[in-house]
């Protein structure tokens, strides 16, 4: 089975719905509520993520520039960036994003972050379940991956309760904010081509 050679051709949807969530492409009117979260998320986010460097959140600025970097990878077909929305009440979730690896496997990476007052409630892996299953089922996905840092069990655990196996780890992978040396946990699903 040959991977995918012209992925501009993909149409990809730009929102889903799950049972309790909307996955909504970004765009600029995410704005407000993706600096609330992440000002109200700062201290978390800084034990993971690169982008939520120092002590003070990332400026408005900045989180302006990354959905608009979101939206023209979204075109591109570089990164499938979605906001995260409760179906019940609109409030903003957090964000999730499918990004393509190797195109002629193809194989496809996810990750994802968290407003800290919506975590433990299942919403990431209704989210990371739902883009699993689309790239395996519609777009042909041979491979899917979820990398953490080897210390975020909340986010091995996403991976785990969508049918992701531990792949490996590699040791002393990169460095966190505080500069300390890492180990990053790789999780997949491989699927095999059809006989």
């Amino acid at each position: 089975m040959p991977g995918i050679t012209d992925p501009l051709s993909l149409n990809i949807p730009d929102r889903f719905e799950t049972e309790r969530l909307i996955l909504r492409a970004q765009t600029l009117d995410n704005l407000d509520s993706m600096q609330t979260a992440l000002e109200a998320s700062h201290k978390e986010l800084n034990q993971w993520l690169p982008f939520a460097t120092g002590d003070e959140p990332q400026p408005r600025a900045d989180t302006a520039k990354f959905i608009r970097r979101a939206m023209a990878g979204f075109i591109m077909r570089e990164m499938f960036g979605y906001a995260l929305f409760s179906r019940e009440d609109g409030h903003y979730i957090g964000n999730i994003g499918v990004h393509p690896k190797k195109w002629h496997v193809p194989s496809f990476e996810i990750g994802y972050w968290i407003n800290t007052r919506e975590a433990g409630k299942g919403y990431m892996t209704e989210a990371a379940q739902c883009l699993t299953d689309y790239f395996i089922n519609t777009v042909g996905a041979r491979r899917m991956m979820i990398r953490c840092d080897s210390r975020n069990r909340a986010s091995a655990s996403v991976a785990l309760k969508c049918g992701y196996t531990l792949e490996g780890v590699s040791k002393h992978n990169t460095r966190d904010n505080r500069g300390q040396l890492v180990d990053m946990e790789t999780y997949s699903i491989a699927i095999p081509d059809e006989a």
